[in-house]
Parts: structure tokens; C-alpha cells; sequence
């Protein structure tokens, strides 16, 4: 019996290490409590994400809509658009839990160790504004769940210059 239960400890530890190797890179507390509950959906959301990262720095980089990292309409396609990408291979549900712990941790980060997420400072007007954004980028991804990335890019700049997203500035 205790070799059951040792194997099992073991078994637990592995995990506890593989997922922090998987989802542990400047990341905050509440994303890694996100991660070892969904620790299927934390792998395909990194990968999602490292394979579409390059989509939003074209976007950033063309200009094509303002500058405004935070709180503009490159904020509102950012949040959107990763939303809509991890919203064609993972449930809702979790991803909504993801964007709540992922503004979580922006405030945590804030408060605790002075880091700020592109310059600025977060503020529920930003925060309820991201988790809209989230919100509907979800929504976007559940209805194109079968088109591409490059297709998908083009839909939420649509929406975005449609002001379909919230922004601030």
C-alpha cells in the first residue's frame, strides 16, 4: 500500500514539475493555478499562441490599426484575436477562467512586484474593457471555428474597424 501511494506522490510531482515547465514563462500566479487545472488546454494554448504570435507582430509592425498597446484598437485585436485562435481548439468556458486569471495577474503583478504590462498601469476600466474584448473574441473563434488564422486575422480587423471591440483611447 505505501508503494501505491508513493507512486502516486511521484506521479503528482511529475505533473506539478511538466506543467510548470509548460506554462511557467512570465506568467502570475493565477495563470499557473489556470494551468495545473486545465493542464490540456494550458498545452494547447501556448502552442496556439507561440504559432500565431507572429500574425499580431505583422499587424503591430504594418500599422494597420493604431499604435496603442494598451487600452487602443491593437489592445482590443490582440485580446480578440488570441481569444479567437485557443477558441477553435478549447472550450469557452476555460478560456473565459484564462482572460479573468490573466487580468488577475496583471493586478497582482502591479501591486506585488511593480511590473507593468506595456507602460501603463491596469485599471478596471482597462480590465472590463479586455475581458469584453476576450468575451467576444471567444464568441468570434466559436463561430469560425474552421477557417484559418490569416482568414481569422482579417475578420476581427474588420470588427475592429467596425468598433465592434471596446477601446479607451
Amino acid at each position: 500500500m505505501k508503494a501505491f501511494s508513493r507512486c502516486y506522490l511521484l506521479l503528482f510531482i511529475t505533473f506539478l514539475f511538466f506543467i510548470n515547465f509548460i506554462y511557467s514563462q512570465n506568467k502570475g500566479k493565477y495563470q499557473y493555478r489556470w494551468a495545473l487545472f486545465h493542464p490540456v488546454a494550458a498545452i494547447k494554448v501556448k502552442k496556439i499562441y507561440k504559432r500565431n504570435l507572429y500574425i499580431y507582430q505583422e499587424v503591430k509592425q504594418q500599422k494597420l490599426l493604431d499604435t496603442i498597446e494598451n487600452g487602443g484598437k491593437l489592445d482590443a485585436f490582440r485580446h480578440a484575436f488570441f481569444m479567437a485562435c485557443f477558441a477553435q481548439k478549447v472550450k469557452p468556458k476555460k478560456l473565459v477562467k484564462l482572460g479573468i486569471a490573466h487580468e488577475k495577474d496583471d493586478v497582482w503583478l502591479y501591486k506585488k512586484k511593480r511590473k507593468i504590462e506595456f507602460r501603463d498601469v491596469p485599471d478596471s476600466a482597462s480590465i472590463q474593457m479586455d475581458l469584453y474584448n476576450n468575451q467576444v473574441g471567444i464568441e468570434i473563434g466559436r463561430k469560425y471555428r474552421n477557417i484559418t488564422t490569416i482568414q481569422l486575422r482579417d475578420t476581427i480587423l474588420f470588427y475592429v474597424k467596425e468598433n465592434k471591440f471596446r477601446t479607451i483611447r
